[in-house]
């Protein structure tokens, strides 16, 4: 049921072709190791979604059901709804910075004393934090994910992050963040999953398990809000902050974040990264706004 159907397979082609018509090149293989020489990953790339809307529409739980969730935020595609799919993502508007990520990003809204907390953006970083080389993210892949041990809430203040609890302390002349760690390993056939996670895990001692032996970029999705009072007891939509989760669906222009997960994910040089990236990109989303442009 959750698997990749022949006419998916036949959807993903045509998407594929509609990316390489607007001149994207398609990632080609590396052999490399990824580790600086310090032995850490090299640098990870990342994505800088401003807020687009709130509905209580949930595509992954709820699909073609409007109004069936709790109230959600969402980041990025601003098309996200009970219909969306990644073939209609692919192709809409998107908050991004990052023309190329079309992806819809979203979590349950955030509460000050029940009064709803407008968001200011997303942060959706993706890094390789596993020995292996990593494979660039199905087009299509659905995650939801949150638990107390992959979730982070902080103040950033003058660029340092506090470490919070329930209660707000001060986030005076900064910004409060809800931080949602992705899982990094996938079962290489299902892009979705009864409950949306089991076909996804999260790797132990820098490896993926033989249940999910496809490793692909962690995600960590950085949620940023207005500094909330000092006394404010924060809630979600969802319940209490410890129901902090977020939602995901795959809407990357496939060829680009093949590309990007290659020189920035797999190349030896971390060097490498640094060098093309902004260049390639600026050269990406030139090409398909060009292309949409002559859809019109």
């Amino acid at each position: 049921m959750f698997g990749v159907s022949c006419s998916r397979i036949k959807a993903v082609a045509a998407i594929l072709a509609f990316w390489v018509g607007a001149g994207v090149v398609l990632p080609q293989s590396n052999a490399s190791a990824n580790f600086d020489r310090k032995g850490r990953p090299t640098r990870p790339f990342g994505s800088v979604c401003p807020y687009s809307h709130t509905s209580g529409d949930d595509p992954i739980v709820h699909p073609g059901m409007s109004s069936m969730a709790h109230s959600h935020d969402f980041f990025g595609n601003t098309s996200t709804d009970a219909f969306s799919t990644e073939f209609t993502l692919a192709t809409a508007p998107t908050t991004c910075r990052l023309q190329s990520d079309r992806s819809a990003y979203w979590a349950p809204t955030l509460y000050d004393d029940g009064v709803a907390i407008r968001p200011i953006k997303a942060h959706a970083y993706y890094a390789r934090r596993v020995a292996e080389e990593v494979e660039a993210p199905p087009f299509g892949l659905r995650i939801i994910a949150g638990d107390k041990k992959n979730v982070r809430f902080s103040c950033i203040v003058s660029g340092m992050p506090q470490r919070l609890g329930h209660m707000v302390r001060s986030c005076e002349g900064g910004m409060f963040t809800i931080g949602i760690k992705f899982p990094e390993c996938w079962n290489g056939v299902d892009l979705d999953s009864a409950d949306h996670k089991s076909h996804m895990a999260y790797a132990v001692n820098e490896s993926c398990p033989a249940s999910h032996p496809v490793a692909i970029p962690r995600l960590r999705l950085f949620l940023a809000y207005p500094a909330p009072s000092a006394t404010a007891v924060l809630t979600l939509a969802s319940g209490s902050l410890d129901t902090a989760h977020a939602d995901f669906i795959n809407a990357w222009n496939p060829g680009v974040v093949g590309e990007i997960t290659g020189f920035c994910l797999n190349d030896i040089d971390p060097r490498n990264c640094a060098k093309r990236l902004p260049k390639f990109l600026r050269e990406q989303d030139k090409a398909f706004g060009s292309r949409l442009e002559s859809e019109a």
